[in-house]
């Protein structure tokens, strides 16, 4: 049986079940990936139901424990996803205005009936840790809350669909099997209709994908996207997915593979930043997710005027690619869903989104999930929440751009929404910001704010949990004691803000994210002992900071990100134990001398000492001297970036980086490689101007990519049988003349030879011989 009659077959069964009289458990059986959850949705997004189609569907996914409070939150989610419209609540002030003139019977009889809950409920309780609860006493529970949450609906018009991987019970179980490879090809096949799909590339990638359709439907939509840039690189592209590999634990290689063809930066922040949210929140309005996207700054750049109707464009059309290519699923009319598959891909890039996102929303509010900010739509300027025009009173959330407010006294627009919650605020206008019209603001945003001079107003603002001020140029002052009062803030963003000293931090113990980004005049960071929950500490382009007052951070347990980039400290606090510290960035830092010892930072996984002064890492003393005689970098490493040490000459021990998957060498002076990294993915060696000759590299035999561009002395090619698996071999501006036939008639790997001065881009010269994978930018991953 195929997988496309396995599907019909799978989604009858289950319509079937659905249509019976009374209340009734559905268990649907298969390993993860399957086709369970997408059967499911196929359903409801079809409404084949029972003959009446009024219906709503309740998701509780990727919990650990089934409790009420997860039947309540999607309860809440699900009210705010079926709320009306701005335009439907104008629809509905003229019904309202009709229903005035009705008797008073007509109106008792329209009231009596629109308290009749006539809909069917469908329970869905899918994860892996409800998984693992018992499944009559999980039942029991669950129809047990739904009956006190929602007790006008029928006990019988409530049907309970859980997602297991084995069960003991028998009835009303749905077995899915794995496919098999036929089945994998057929249905790449029926995905990617419109291509021939035939030979050995495309059954690898069919052998890839067995054990996850949704793994095969996310490439295939990823090829479609290859083909509508440019049909010339479609071969390159099923090469790629054929021989992709990346560990990635629990998630399939093609779902890696697909993320890696996102063409943007914008699109990648927005697949992160989804994964963080729906691995707590199974759906959400997409209205919501748009607005977490804006307010996290991804539709913003230094040098544009931002303009929130032109980001929410902007946004809008990053959504519908990301549903377009199968991340994302449309689920009814205005309900997002994220697959499932994906949601376990672990974020790999330098920086994460812990060194991209301004307010870490998903992360601050991830009991809340989306309903913090409650249905939202745009109207003109605006981002604001769904109700009528004529009762404002009732907005919570509010997004406008800064001129907005000046068409009148800010403090007499804003009293018109006293119950405000969430308001942000695009290069506002005003020099100085009134408290009283904020007292229930849990998330105050004040963004490019060039023309605010005081800020002493937000004092009184005692109940936020995150706050932005950035791009405050003109702030006369910043009164010491401005904090204090903000028992409850998590995230503080001060980027770009002309301070020398920070206010008074220590009674912020509850804060996870400092975000001081740009602050170029800021001499001195004050200790933060006090703060235990910082997570984030992110002073990158902060050029004055010479010193810490604190000397050791091993209290901050939670610490996950460090990034002191282009900094003037000479020495860093010492890190010990440290077991979530995953990134430690200190690009630029040229007065760094001074190390503390890394080999107990068992999470470390990203250092970034590019553009360090130093020739030799004997030159850099360690504080624990007890240390100097082992290796000098933890084995957990998997990204070391020492681009633009222009002086350096020797590699420090590297035969414990086992696990090390990216090695940027760019702008160095090495001569020596070494060849004992067996898991390198990544070798840059742009503009290292004294290589001649490649040295013997055999032991890279899962090398991906290989940069040389600038290599002006290297004059011969490398051995390519050295690396069986390289996609990319960048040769651009060195002193390689002559390619042979034969390399260039392999459909793998893509060479760049030649770059457009004007453009900055590549030529591949064996494009349209099968050369892999697109166009490429020729700077190296930042």
């Amino acid at each position: 049986m195929d997988s496309e009659r396995v599907a019909s077959s799978q989604k009858e069964k289950i319509s079937e079940l659905l249509k019976e009289d009374g209340r009734s458990t559905i268990i649907l059986i298969g390993d993860p990936g399957l086709w369970k959850t997408w059967l499911e949705r196929e359903i409801s997004k079809n409404k084949v139901i029972a003959s009446s189609s009024c219906y709503t569907t309740l998701w509780i996914n990727k919990a650990e424990k089934y409790s009420s409070n997860l039947l309540e939150e999607a309860i809440s989610r699900q009210a705010l996803c079926e709320s009306p419209n701005i335009e439907e609540w104008e629809e509905q002030e003229e019904e309202e205005d009709e229903d005035g003139k009705k008797t008073e019977g007509e109106m008792a009889t329209h009231q009596e009936e629109n308290k009749e809950d006539k809909k069917n409920y469908h329970l869905v309780l899918d994860g892996e840790g409800i998984n693992e609860m018992d499944e009559n006493e999980l039942v029991k529970e669950a129809s047990s809350d739904f009956k006190n949450l929602l007790p006008s609906v029928q006990p019988d018009h409530l049907k309970i669909i859980m997602t297991r991987r084995t069960t003991k019970q028998s009835g009303k179980v749905i077995k899915f099997p794995s496919m098999s490879t036929e089945e994998s090809l057929n249905l790449l096949k029926n995905e990617f209709s419109d291509h021939q799909v035939s030979g050995e590339l495309f059954e690898f990638i069919a052998e890839k994908g067995r054990r996850s359709p949704a793994a095969i439907t996310m490439i295939a939509k990823a090829l479609k996207k290859v083909v509508q840039r440019d049909s010339r690189d479609l071969a390159s592209a099923i090469g790629k997915a054929a021989y992709y590999e990346k560990p990635d634990r629990g998630v399939n290689e093609l779902i890696s593979c697909a993320y890696d063809m996102l063409p943007s930066d914008v699109l990648k922040n927005c697949f992160w930043h989804s994964i963080q949210f729906f691995r707590k929140y199974r759906s959400i309005h997409y209205n919501v997710l748009i607005t977490h996207w804006i307010m996290e700054g991804y539709f913003e750049k230094d040098r544009e005027v931002f303009e929130l109707e032109k980001a929410y464009r902007k946004a809008h059309g990053a959504l519908m690619d990301l549903i377009d290519r199968g991340i994302l699923k449309a689920q009814d009319v205005n309900i997002v869903v994220m697959e499932g598959a994906a949601l376990n891909m672990i974020d790999s890039r330098r920086k994460g989104c812990g060194g991209i996102d301004r307010l870490r929303l998903a992360s601050v509010f991830e009991k809340d999930g989306g309903t913090v900010l409650g249905r939202v739509s745009p109207l003109d300027d605006m981002i604001r929440t769904v109700c009528s025009p004529k009762k404002l009173r009732e907005v919570l959330t509010l997004l406008i751009d800064g001129s907005r407010p000046c068409e009148e006294d800010h403090s007499t627009f804003f009293n018109l929404m006293p119950k405000l919650q969430v308001l942000a605020i695009f290069k506002p206008t005003f020099k100085s910001l009134m408290s009283s019209s904020f007292e229930r603001l849990t998330v105050l945003v004040l963004r490019n704010c060039d023309m605010l001079e005081d800020i002493t107003g937000i004092k009184e603002l005692k109940t936020l949990s995150v706050l932005e001020i950035s791009g405050a140029s003109s702030l006369k002052s910043n009164p010491d004691e401005l904090f204090d009062g903000m028992a409850q803030l998590q995230s503080l963003n001060l980027s770009r803000c002309p301070m020398k000293s920070l206010p008074s931090l220590p009674k912020l113990t509850k804060l996870r994210f400092l975000i001081l980004r740009q602050c170029s005049c800021l001499e001195y960071m004050p200790s933060l002992k006090e703060l235990h929950e910082l997570e984030i500490i992110d002073l990158s382009g902060a050029t004055s900071l010479s010193s810490f007052q604190q000397l050791d951070f091993s209290s901050h347990t939670n610490l996950q990100m460090v990034d002191l980039s282009y900094t003037q400290i000479p020495w860093l606090p010492k890190f010990t134990d440290l077991k979530h510290l995953s990134r430690i960035l200190l690009r630029g830092c040229r007065k760094l001398h001074i190390l503390p010892s890394f080999q107990k930072l068992h999470s470390l996984k990203i250092l970034d000492l590019s553009e360090v002064g130093f020739s030799n890492f004997t030159e850099i003393k360690l504080k624990d001297p007890s240390t100097q005689q082992l290796p000098f970098l933890p084995c957990s490493l998997s990204e070391l970036y020492l681009r633009k040490c222009s002086a350096l000459e020797h590699l420090p021990l590297t035969t414990a980086l086992k696990n090390l998957e990216l090695l940027d060498l760019s702008n160095t002076n090495l001569k020596k490689l070494p060849s004992e990294l067996c898991n390198l993915r990544k070798l840059l060696l742009n503009n290292c101007l004294s290589l001649t000759k490649l040295p013997e590299m055999k032991g890279l035999e899962k090398l991906e990519e290989l940069r040389l561009s600038g290599c002006i002395n290297l004059t011969e090619l490398p051995n390519l049988n050295d690396f069986p698996k390289l996609d990319l071999l960048d040769i651009s501006n060195t002193g390689i003349r002559e390619i042979p036939d034969e390399i260039l008639e392999l459909s793998r790997p893509k060479i760049i030879r030649e770059v457009d001065e004007e453009t900055n881009q590549a030529e591949d010269v064996n494009r349209g011989r099968g050369g892999m994978f697109m166009t490429a930018e020729i700077q190296a991953s930042t």
